[in-house]
């Protein structure tokens, strides 16, 4: 009894019974929801870091002022952000300090918005950045030592960052800038950097005589000087005095007692220096073989500053083509330089080196030289013999089957076409008549080699995701056997290879197959011979080449998917997954296709 009611408990436990089944039906529909098979990508999300800055002023009627930016790892400005803002006493300064006690005090929201007209302290979601990520908090205080604390709390992209700010106001505010603010350090000679030191007020003085020093993120000092009437300092630093290129921080400091805590100055730079190349045999030793065959050559890669490069590539041209193009390790490029020959004499082979960060910038254009003799056609004539005696076979064997086929008694079904070379796809060999099993090989489209250690899978779509039915992987002689299953309506087949462009197709009916699969530099190749096609309607016939796109287009994109491509097919480095995808990622948009032509 309750209240004078009966108490319902048939019709509440089943409620509560009804209630609980259904979390728990939806506890097991999260987890096979989220649930992967083995193999499948993780999706990540990430958040940015923000970074905040500030320094101490002076107003002239004496008011601290805080001066600040919010920004994100990137450098983008974070506006209308806000500002969370307290002051305590420094920890630093012993009880001297104003409100210090023998407890730690509570910090104080003694702020406001530096406004004209405001008073009093706010409270501290009224403190935000303005559009440019920038800030200015004023508040009234006695002369003393003090830690303003500011704090942001964080977006959903980025996360959360604090800001500790010393503060003296017992000695003169001066404030240090860089004057003006480098964005990037070019280390291929003497740096020159100038700084300002002026007192921190709204009338600004310049601050002279103070002793001002450079120093880097490792806390390396790079130079000093002492400011003149004007509050300038210069500095001349040589470049061996920073660190290797890349990103990197420049800071401002002074010291004497005229220096008040937190004057000084951080900024973000950027160290850029130009890559040298230098052919270790600059004349190719092509006498020994014929450069058809592939000459070997060594490039030693360095910066201006002496120090070896471990990333990029050397790439090497001839009249304009690819002949050779190599990755950069240990401050070396192994490549391998192959070109036919047209004319006898001297071939001058250009090296230029393509950056794979911005701090690495490309400098002058080695050149190698080889001493080539073009092929007669007495030098051919063995090359000829061989042709006659290939094409006597070929036709003989052409002949051959011709006769057999015209022999041959009708069949009953028609035979399985082959399937044509340098294409995917899948042949059904012969047919399984129980319909449970599925064998076969995985071959090379262009030379019917087989693939080892690729993967052939079938998936089966679901509601939320594709669902994996049987897997195999094959043998070093292409062989693969699937598991026995049921097949049903919608399953595929899917093959994936290391160096070979993945293959997707619907599952054919069970029995032996014959899977080929294109290699990753022909089907990059492939792609851009396709969009080239169908620019090139004045003459379909003619295959187009990279050396073709790149000379007819007129969008520069364009020109950098052609040379990459040029580059990954046939160029000596492999082409897997990432390299396909990274050269994929250069080929113009549906828009700029449909814009652009070569």
């Amino acid at each position: 009894m309750m209240d004078g009611f009966p108490r319902p408990k048939l019709k509440f436990e089943g409620r509560f019974r009804l209630t609980s089944a259904a979390l728990l039906l939806l506890l097991v529909i999260c987890t096979l929801m989220t649930a992967r098979p083995a193999g499948a990508a993780v999706r990540v999300h990430l958040r940015g870091a923000g970074r905040l800055s500030a320094r101490a002023s002076r107003s002239s009627g004496g008011d601290l002022l805080v001066l600040g930016t919010l920004l994100d790892d990137s450098g983008t400005p974070i506006g209308r952000a806000p500002i969370d803002a307290t002051l305590g006493a420094d920890p630093a300064a012993g009880a001297g300090a104003a409100g210090a006690t023998d407890s730690a005090p509570t910090p104080l929201r003694v702020f406001r918005p530096c406004q004209p007209g405001a008073t009093g302290a706010v409270a501290a979601t009224a403190l935000r950045t303005d559009d440019g990520g920038e800030f200015c908090l004023q508040a009234t205080l006695p002369p003393a030592t003090y830690v303003a604390h500011l704090s942001f709390a964080g977006t959903p992209l980025v996360d959360p960052v604090r800001f500790d700010l010393p503060i003296d106001l017992q000695r003169m505010p001066l404030a240090l800038r860089f004057d003006p603010s480098p964005r990037v350090v070019h280390l291929d000679g003497p740096v020159l950097l100038r700084a300002s030191a002026f007192v921190a007020s709204d009338m600004a003085a310049p601050a002279t005589g103070l002793h001002v020093e450079v120093s880097d993120e490792r806390g390396h000092p790079l130079a000093s000087s002492v400011s003149d009437a004007l509050g300038r300092a210069h500095f001349t630093i040589v470049p061996s005095a920073f660190a290797p290129p890349g990103p990197g921080k420049l800071r401002l400091s002074c010291s004497g007692e005229e220096c008040s805590t937190g004057s000084g100055v951080e900024i973000d730079v950027e160290r850029h220096a130009q890559v040298r190349l230098d052919p270790l045999d600059a004349e190719l030793a092509t006498h020994a073989q014929s450069p058809e065959d592939g000459t070997p050559l060594d490039v030693k890669v360095t910066t201006t500053l002496d120090t070896p490069v471990e990333e990029g590539t050397v790439e090497a041209r001839l009249s304009g083509v690819v002949v050779g193009a190599a990755s950069v390790e240990h401050g070396v490029a192994h490549l391998v330089i192959t070109f036919r020959p047209s004319t006898n004499g001297d071939a001058a082979i250009g090296l230029h080196y393509l950056p794979a960060s911005p701090w690495l910038e490309p400098g002058d254009d080695a050149v190698a030289h080889a001493q080539v003799r073009a092929k007669t056609a007495l030098r051919q004539s063995p090359l000829l013999a061989a042709g006659i005696v290939v094409v006597a076979w070929l036709l003989g064997t052409r002949l051959r089957g011709r006769a057999s086929r015209l022999a041959a008694p009708p069949a009953d079904k028609p035979a399985t076409p082959e399937a044509p070379r340098d294409v995917a796809g899948i042949e059904l060999v012969a047919s399984d008549e129980a319909g449970t099993t599925w064998r076969g090989r995985v071959l090379d489209a262009h030379d019917r080699s087989p693939i080892a250690d690729a993967e052939v899978l079938v998936e089966r779509s679901g509601f939320t995701a594709a669902a994996l039915v049987a897997e195999a992987l094959t043998g070093e002689d292409g062989s693969f056997v699937l598991p026995s299953f049921t097949r049903a309506p919608g399953d595929h087949l899917l093959v994936q290879a290391r160096l070979h462009a993945e293959l997707r197709q619907p599952l054919p009916h069970a029995g032996e197959l014959s899977i080929q699969l294109v290699s990753r530099r022909r089907a990059l190749l492939d792609r851009l011979v396709a969009w080239a096609r169908a620019r090139l309607r004045d003459n379909a016939r003619i295959e187009p080449t990279p050396a073709q796109v790149k000379r007819r287009a007129h969008d520069f994109e364009v020109k950098r998917w052609a040379e990459a491509t040029e580059r990954a097919a046939f160029g000596p480095d492999e082409v897997d997954a990432v390299a396909e995808r990274e050269v994929d990622h250069l080929a113009p948009r549906p828009q700029e296709r449909a814009g652009d032509g070569p």
